[in-house]
């Protein structure tokens, strides 16, 4: 009998046993060693298949994964991560059950559910996916990762962290402008004489002083007293208004006075030494 001939006998053989259901060895099918883009819609239910031995790895671009639910945990593992889903078949070709099939639902930060078909392929030809990449393609689903109605809890304790340290920034920045806003006030006037102190007292005026740019003058009196500006010889009204017992005046007066009917009180600023 020649080789050619062996072969044909043992081919025959080998679909006899099968025909009367005796078991025959399981070759398995090859891994795809690309992954496989799957565009979706809404109500698609893509096939996912895996076989014994292997992850399989599937991908929801745009989406945030919040869950899975799958009805068959004896037979099959699933995990997820941040966007994606992880596909096991439990078991091998001797203790499992070669060509077994369930389905699992992914539930996302958008609200988008996803349904899988998820088939083991050891007893076909089927090649089976390493990693597969979903790609939505509706619309109104596409719309929805945008605006996620789910977060996780971990995102929600990063953003309040991130709000406490804007806050505890800027609570910093006030207080260092405030601190180096009273390092630049100066109280360096000085009234004319003691009398004239004393009238200033009767007219109510508590303070004055300034800072790098404006004059201010505390006042505790509803009859404030006018102010002037002493230039030179020469005296002018400044145009400041009173708002809550202070005056600001838009620059730094160096000399001045008040006056209030007959009562005239002269102030000056000392000379830097």
């Amino acid at each position: 009998m020649s080789g050619e001939r062996r072969k044909q006998m043992k081919l025959l053989r080998a679909i006899a046993v099968g025909a009367l259901g005796l078991p025959v060895a399981l070759c398995g099918a090859e891994p795809n060693p690309a992954t496989r883009i799957i565009p979706v819609h809404k109500g698609d239910i893509p096939t996912i298949y895996t076989q014994f031995g292997y992850n399989t790895v599937v991908i929801l671009d745009g989406e945030q994964v919040t869950g899975q639910l799958s009805p068959d945990k004896t037979f099959w593992s699933f995990d997820t991560g941040d966007n994606f889903l992880l596909v096991k078949a439990k078991g091998n070709e001797k203790q499992g059950h070669p060509g077994q099939k369930t389905n699992v639902n992914v539930t996302t930060a958008s609200n988008n559910v996803y349904t899988f078909l998820v088939v083991e392929t050891s007893n076909s030809t089927q090649p089976f996916d390493l990693r597969v990449e979903i790609q939505q393609e509706d619309a109104e689903s596409l719309a929805a990762q945008k605006h996620p109605q789910w977060v996780r809890v971990e995102e929600q304790v990063r953003t309040k962290n991130e709000l406490a340290d804007v806050r505890e920034e800027l609570e910093q920045t006030k207080k260092t402008a405030a601190d180096k806003e009273i390092r630049n006030i100066r109280h360096d006037y000085k009234w004319k004489s003691e009398k004239e102190a004393k009238a200033a007292a009767e007219l109510g005026i508590s303070a004055i002083y300034h800072d790098d740019v404006f004059t201010y003058v505390e006042v505790k009196t509803q009859a404030a007293p006018a102010l002037y500006e002493l230039r030179d010889g020469h005296d002018s009204l400044i145009n400041s208004e009173l708002h809550q017992g202070l005056y600001t005046v838009q620059k730094i007066l160096d000399k001045g006075y008040f006056r209030l009917g007959k009562t005239k009180v002269e102030f000056e600023r000392a000379k830097e030494s």
